[in-house]
């Protein structure tokens, strides 16, 4: 829920992964060089190098062998725009050094967008009371709540597919089941599936992906706040006025209806535009992302031969198959990283040979896909390996603004692809369509 991302590809920011296996590297590093010997203007030189390195760590590529190359080259490298981090000592200290590196890279755009949302707070009291408040809220023991409804929810848009049949995996489910949970777990179903999804990539879009300050994306993110805040607003109200009614017997079972209860008492209030913005935030951390995350494990699964392995320990339990779903998202992982802000001078990888200074103000992108492949941190990484140790996955980031949602992530995940294992074997029939980063479709068939 907080902090979902890197750039899709939303829980923090960076672009959406869709695939792919690590290959021998192309010289990434000597096709950088040469541009700064072929151009005499250092504007073009950095407009160029720019564009590249864009492309490497861009949607729809093959991100793992840039960053391979970076960690035994470069493992702290300095771009015209932002630094890159890569090793899995120097994402961790990136992560959990909130006082340096913060969210204040895209603070702003969320108070915007958003509104008053906690991914765009720093470590402070008020932060504090806002998480516990949250984690009342968004109870870890709403865990077998979250089964119930991404099964219900998973069982109803598999039911009609049976061998032969094709259909589109990101169109007609990855993109739906997140949406339908989140709404209904939320207590704000009267919101179409539709508004959910052009709000929240509307917003992603425009917080987490706009480097470039692109009007159109910030346009296109407002327009949909100018729309999601009346329609949230009479929802919060309506429901307040309800549970009014009720009185003290009510039992809250959504998130919403347990932040209005605990409005009434002082230490657990969020304001109404406090309670909107958590709702929001969910939708933008939530949807995409998820959407990504469960294409992309079924891909994996597929393309690593894994899908047979999968079936087996989807019948064994959902503890086992989790394992093959976290494994599968780390070649492709939903969120490949986040920005952070460096916000003093700092010397990052201190007392190493690859220790290097920042300045205050430095953009910070902290790449967990290449951490997660960091060699000297997990075992055998181009391997494929079921149950790696916890540690081994940061799908979720780390510190001050870990994933609150990533618990019941896991489940959704898990039950998602269990619902496409128990449908057979899947073959992709067609190329990917992507908008904006985003994955859009992806034509399979049950054989």
């Amino acid at each position: 829920m907080e902090n979902k991302t890197a750039t899709p590809s939303v829980c923090g920011t960076g672009a959406p992964s869709d695939g792919g296996t690590n290959t021998t590297s192309t010289n990434y590093l000597a096709q950088l060089q040469a541009v700064g010997q072929q151009l005499s203007d250092p504007v073009k030189v950095a407009q160029q190098q720019a564009a590249m390195i864009g492309k490497w760590m861009g949607a729809g590529s093959d991100q793992l062998p840039f960053y391979a190359e970076l960690q035994a080259q470069a493992p702290v490298f300095q771009t015209p725009l932002f630094t890159i981090v890569t090793r899995y000592e120097d994402v961790m200290e990136a992560y959990n050094n909130n006082d340096v590196f913060t969210t204040g890279a895209f603070s702003a755009q969320i108070t915007r967008d958003i509104g008053p949302f906690i991914l765009a707070m720093k470590n402070t009291a008020e932060y504090e009371r806002q998480k516990s408040i949250l984690r009342l809220a968004v109870a870890r023991t709403d865990a077998d709540r979250i089964h119930a409804l991404v099964t219900e929810e998973s069982g109803k848009l598999l039911a009609t597919y049976k061998a032969g049949d094709s259909f589109d995996l990101v169109a007609q489910y990855s993109r739906l089941l997140p949406a339908l949970v989140v709404r209904r777990y939320l207590g704000v179903a009267e919101i179409p599936t539709e508004q959910i999804w052009q709000w929240s990539r509307s917003m992603f879009r425009d917080i987490f992906a706009n480097l470039t300050q692109d009007p159109q994306l910030t346009k296109a993110a407002v327009a949909s706040r100018d729309v999601a805040f009346p329609i949230l607003d009479q929802l919060i109200e309506s429901r307040r006025q309800y549970l009014d009614q009720q009185g003290a017997d009510h039992d809250p079972v959504t998130v919403l209806d347990r932040l209005l209860i605990m409005q009434r008492t002082t230490t657990t209030a969020l304001t109404n535009d406090e309670i909107r913005a958590t709702i929001l935030g969910t939708f933008v951390g939530m949807v995409d992302l998820t959407s990504i995350g469960i294409m992309v494990a079924a891909v994996q699964l597929m393309k690593r031969g894994m899908w047979d392995k999968a079936q087996a320990a989807a019948a064994q339990d959902d503890t086992a198959l989790l394992g093959y779903v976290l494994e599968a998202m780390r070649f492709s992982p939903p969120a490949p990283g986040a920005f952070r802000l460096c916000e003093q001078d700092y010397v990052i990888a201190k007392g190493t040979d690859r220790q290097t200074a920042l300045k205050a103000g430095t953009l910070v992108y902290v790449a967990s896909v290449a951490a997660m492949q960091d060699p000297v941190y997990v075992d055998s990484p181009t391997e494929f390996r079921a149950g790696r140790p916890e540690t081994a996955y940061l799908f979720w980031f780390s510190g001050l603004h870990t994933c609150l949602g990533q618990y019941f992530s896991q489940i959704q995940l898990t039950i998602a692809l269990k619902g496409l294992l128990q449908l057979g074997h899947l073959q992709i029939v067609g190329p990917p369509t992507l908008e904006g980063g985003f994955p859009n479709n992806l034509p399979v068939k049950v054989v």
